[in-house]
Parts: structure tokens; sequence; C-alpha cells
């Protein structure tokens, strides 16, 4: 009998090691690149924790990121590269997601709201319960960070596509290096 939960994914089973390696690549990719960029005044590099909870499995997870600017899009707008960790732990089982996200944060004269727009990708593991399944998502992400220059709070509303979808409603702080 297959757990309901594995329902959600799809017959590709890639090993824990397999996400592991995926991430700190992922990690040390992203952090190379926001190095190797430009120096510029404005360029920034943040990391920091995250918690929410999964609309679809009712479920709470926890994880952590890494922000790094890119590019200035125009005056008012600046491209970033987020790669992401999640882990949700329910019953025999847990859920890790692997994304990596691109962020367009939008400028808003004189407030420290920065409401942003990222497409990205999410590689989806479900392990327990006597099964294991992977699967890729397209992320659909709108959200808020407050710019209080060095601790920056965020709140966004994720959705994943297009196995179904999946929705998740997440909050965190990044602190800036």
């Amino acid at each position: 009998m297959t757990c309901k939960r594995c329902q959600h994914f799809s017959s590709l089973v890639l090993p824990i090691p397999v996400f592991v390696f995926a991430f700190v690549f992922a990690f040390v990719f992203a952090l190379g690149f926001a190095l190797a960029l430009p120096k510029r005044a404005a360029a920034e590099l943040s990391i920091g924790p995250h918690a929410g909870i999964n609309f679809d499995w009712n479920e709470a997870f926890i994880g952590g990121e890494l922000r790094a600017d890119l590019t200035d899009v125009s005056r008012s707008v600046k491209l970033q590269i987020d790669p992401s960790l999640s882990l949700a732990f329910f019953g025999n089982g847990t859920a890790i997601d692997i994304s990596c996200n691109t962020p367009f944060l939008f400028f808003i004269q004189d407030s420290v709201l920065r409401p942003y727009a990222a497409p990205g990708l999410a590689l989806v593991h479900y392990s327990g319960h006597g099964g294991s399944d992977s699967r890729l998502y397209v992320n659909l992400i709108g959200g808020l960070l407050f710019d209080f220059k060095g601790v920056d709070p965020f709140v966004q509303l994720k959705v994943m596509v297009p196995h179904g979808s999946m929705a998740e409603l997440m909050a965190g702080v990044l602190f800036v290096l």
C-alpha cells in the first residue's frame, strides 16, 4: 500500500545524500557567484532561517536560505539568487525541499518595504511510511521583505506546480553579511 503523502510525488527516487550534495553544490555555487560579481556599494549577501506551513500536508517546516544580489535590473528593481533548504518532519516521515529561486526585489522610495516576485525550481523528496519519492516543481513566489539595514525579516507565499499544486506560507529573517 502506498503512503498517502507519497502520492504527491513521482516515481523518481533519489537517496538523501544526493539531496545533501545538491544543496551544498547550490549553496557553494551561489556564494561563489555572488563573490565573483563586480563589487558595488549596493550588493548584498544575506543568510538566515525560515519557518512556515505547507497547506497541502498541513505540516510545519523549518529551513534556511542564502540570498545574493546578482544585478540591478533598473533603479528600482534588483535581481537576486536564493538557494534554500526546508525540512518537514511528520509521523514516520520527512520531506526535504531544495529550491533555487530568482527574486526580483522592488524598491519603494522612502520605504523599508521591498515586495518581490520570484520564479524558481524545487526538488522535493519525501521518505517514510515504507516509501520514498521525489518530484521536480516550478516555484511561483510572492513576498514582502522589510529592509532594516542588516536584519531583514520577510514573509512569502510559495505555490509549487505542475503536479497538482502545493502552497506554503513562510516567514524568516535574513542577516546581511
